[in-house]
């Protein structure tokens, strides 16, 4: 799966056809993991749009967040 995420990263798709330049950016990866699970993941049984909203699909969509937040500069409420 690691492998297919990078892939949909380097290659400027988010999934359903939209092409982006990938910045290496926080926001790029998240939208990567996102394209790559709402878009291209194949699920092999049961409801698609439970998988992605609700399922392990929205379980590695939050794990991906989680893990990304950790990677922002703290930064002092008055620089927001």
């Amino acid at each position: 799966m690691r492998n297919e995420i990078f892939r949909v990263f380097t290659s400027g798709f988010n999934g359903n056809g939209i092409r982006m330049t990938p910045q290496e950016t926080v926001w790029d990866t998240l939208n990567a993991v996102t394209g790559y699970v709402d878009h291209l993941q194949q699920i092999k049984k049961g409801n698609r749009y439970a998988y992605i909203f609700f399922g392990k699909g929205a379980e590695l969509k939050q794990k991906a967040w989680e893990l990304l937040l950790r990677e922002i500069p703290s930064r002092p409420a008055e620089h927001l």
